[in-house]
């Protein structure tokens, strides 16, 4: 092919999509955080919410979400316009070339996640010390101050009988809280028993619940000593496969988690437990199979674009 191969992509449109919706907004949502959510759109962003910017966004892997609180009109009838243009000149990732290369438009459903006078943005747990002993919890709650006796709840729950391991409340920060538990009762997570717990946190005032966040859970630490890998202290070898956003059946990658699942179950039976993905940022539901079928994986962001999406 010589040293310049044929550029693949098929002949899709170029340009700037549009998306309309009108919706009436309660009269209560005075008093609520409302945020616009987008699964997934490629490659450029914006919305306007009753002809005002509400946000713009580059990026082509990720969720990503624009505050609405301060532009929706409880009460009334509300324009919502999305654009999304795909024209991306770098082509600077597996998603972005091939013969998916110009695909373009919103991938994933579009929503509004309505929370109290304070939301969740985001739940984040690690294992603390290097015996598992610990686990470290963030949470990231954007929006007004909570009022006076107001409480985080947390808990650990097994997803195959439903029973809780772990649980209690803590007094929240300003916008972000952290705190530290035990792990009494977890198993540590690996890519021969990958096992997997269901965590929750919630916002709540006077017992009305502000906004609450459930997603897995993998106890795991993964160390470097010299020229080893340690998983939960034991050497770990690698044995990988590249994985270049190739998917036949479906051109672009797919949406479902059991497309994925097939896929690593093969992968697993054949020996390997580790995934590479190059220059491109797998989906939530490509991690869910991975961390259920006991697969770890390395993403490498789109060149030029940083770490925004895989954070």
């Amino acid at each position: 092919m010589g040293a310049k191969p044929p550029y693949a992509a098929l002949p899709y449109l170029l340009g700037t999509g549009w998306y309309r919706r009108r919706f009436t907004a309660p009269a209560e949502w005075r008093s609520r955080q409302v945020v616009l959510h987008i699964g997934q759109a490629t490659v450029e962003t914006w919305a306007w919410l009753n002809g005002r910017l509400v946000g713009h966004h580059v990026g082509h892997a990720a969720p990503f979400e624009f505050d609405l609180t301060s532009h929706v009109r409880p009460g009334r009838v509300n324009d919502l316009i999305i654009a999304v243009n795909n024209f991306d000149n770098g082509r600077r990732s597996c998603i972005l070339r091939g013969y998916k290369g110009f695909s373009g438009g919103i991938f994933r459903p579009v929503s509004l996640r309505v929370a109290g006078k304070t939301r969740i943005d985001s739940l984040y747990v690690r294992a603390l010390d290097r015996d598992l002993s610990r686990i470290a919890w963030t949470l990231e709650h954007p929006g007004a101050p909570l009022p006076r006796g107001s409480r985080i709840q947390w808990s650990v729950r097994d997803p195959w009988d439903g029973g809780i391991l772990l649980s209690g409340e803590t007094a929240p920060g300003a916008g972000r809280t952290r705190w530290t538990t035990d792990t009494s009762g977890m198993n540590a997570w690996s890519d021969h028993e990958p096992h997997l717990y269901e965590i929750e946190a919630r916002l709540v005032h006077r017992d009305v619940i502000l906004d609450r966040r459930t997603q897995r859970f993998g106890l795991r630490l993964l160390e470097r000593d010299g020229c080893e890998l340690l998983l939960n202290g034991r050497p770990i070898l690698l044995r990988g496969v590249c994985e270049h956003a190739y998917s036949p059946l479906t051109c672009t990658p797919p949406t479902d988690v059991e497309s994925y699942r097939e896929n690593l179950r093969r992968l697993k039976e054949l020996g390997f437990n580790y995934l590479r993905f190059h220059t491109w940022t797998p989906s939530e539901e490509y991690m869910q199979a991975a961390d259920e079928l006991g697969m770890l994986i390395q993403t490498e962001a789109a060149n030029g674009s940083g770490e925004s999406e895989w954070l």
